[in-house]
């Protein structure tokens, strides 16, 4: 994964859980990245979206129940 990280509002409809923001790591290729995670326990929550630029996005729940997302290319 790259060294950057951005942050989505919490938003009701779409991200309920902790009413907190969804922070968003980049990495160099969503899919794989996000595998690896689901694997290693994440859960899926939404996505993968195709945002336009060549990016992609999909935000996953960590074992405590905090959701993140992963942004970068498909």
């Amino acid at each position: 994964m790259v060294g950057e990280i951005g942050f989505h509002p919490a938003d009701v409809e779409r991200n309920p859980f902790g009413t907190s923001v969804v922070a968003y790591f980049a990495t160099d290729g969503v899919s794989t990245h996000r595998e690896a995670l689901l694997d290693a326990g994440a859960e899926h929550h939404r996505g993968p979206l195709t945002i336009g630029g060549g990016r992609s996005i999909c935000q996953l729940v960590d074992p405590f129940g905090g959701v993140f997302g992963l942004d970068g290319p498909p």
